[in-house]
């Protein structure tokens, strides 16, 4: 029953009561997300087409011109996975895979690649990790995560060049480069 004021007794409005009615069940199931299909290995190969080796975050001057030199070169990437870890990845292609995305000595593979699991690789996770490709792509990620880093790669370890035409000074204002 409904006071004069728009109460349900004991004080308790009807948008107050409302929105204290416990959500029917339908109301409260999580979104499922569509499943993605799994590729299958025959049908990708990615993993028989590069060499990744794990390497040391970018924490350091050292560390971090170590990543530049790495994307310096042709076929080298370096990926920056979801859970933290580093990675430098060399695009070659084994000798062994197929045409048809086959292995030519399956029977007698190494271990590494015994360990593969198509349900774990990157084709098939849900890995949100980051791929760097050229030094820009590398700066561009460092620098709002390790400003005092960024700015010292910029200034000592950088041709002008490579800044794209213009270098960031500590005021976060774009001077000219030579």
């Amino acid at each position: 029953m409904t006071t004069r004021d728009g109460c349900l007794g004991a004080g308790v409005s009807q948008r107050e009561s409302i929105r204290s009615v416990p959500k029917s069940p339908a109301l409260t199931r999580p979104v499922v997300q569509p499943v993605r299909p799994m590729v299958p290995c025959n049908e990708c190969a990615l993993c028989c087409t590069y060499v990744a080796v794990g390497i040391d975050a970018p924490t350091t001057v050292k560390r971090a011109t170590d990543i530049l030199w790495f994307l310096y070169h042709e076929k080298v990437s370096v990926y920056r996975a979801a859970e933290g870890g580093w990675y430098v990845q060399f695009i070659t292609r084994c000798r062994n895979l197929t045409d048809d995305r086959m292995c030519g000595i399956y029977q007698q593979r190494p271990h590494r690649c015994r360990e593969f699991d198509e349900t774990a690789c990157e084709v098939n996770s849900t890995d949100e990790g980051k791929y760097f490709h050229t030094p820009m792509e590398f700066l561009e990620y460092l620098e709002p995560r390790r400003k005092k880093l960024y700015r010292v790669l910029v200034r000592k370890y950088l041709a002008p060049e490579q800044v794209l035409g213009a270098r960031r000074n500590g005021n976060g204002q774009d001077d000219q480069a030579p």
